[in-house]
């Protein structure tokens, strides 16, 4: 939460957030995600999160990598309204089925 706090201090163009809600309490996540709401437009960020799906509501474009290529690029809107596809991407297992369907994605 600091280490959040230190980067909106610095007058900066771009923030990156690696695993931003990481070990935070519920509460303080929605505080966080709350602030992140108001930096829209105001700043460019980038938003590495492995729980993708709680953020896919306030980014613009979405990047899934499975196995270190790129699964998924585009709209952000478009995968969170696609179940299918977020549980292809974005499911825990990685099975045969989910893996083709990942180079097919990029391919």
């Amino acid at each position: 939460m600091v280490a959040i706090a230190r980067a909106l201090v610095v007058p900066s163009k771009l923030i990156l957030l690696d695993e931003p809600f990481e070990g935070l309490a519920p509460a303080v996540v929605d505080e966080v995600m709350e602030a992140l709401v108001k930096l829209r437009g105001k700043v460019a960020m980038i938003v590495v999160e492995h729980h993708a799906e709680t953020v896919l509501t306030i980014v613009d474009r979405a990047y899934v990598l499975v196995n270190g290529a790129v699964a998924f690029e585009g709209e952000a809107r478009k995968l969170g309204k696609d179940h299918a596809l977020q549980a292809k991407l974005l499911g825990v297992v990685q099975d045969e089925e989910s893996t083709s369907f990942a180079r097919e994605a990029i391919a």
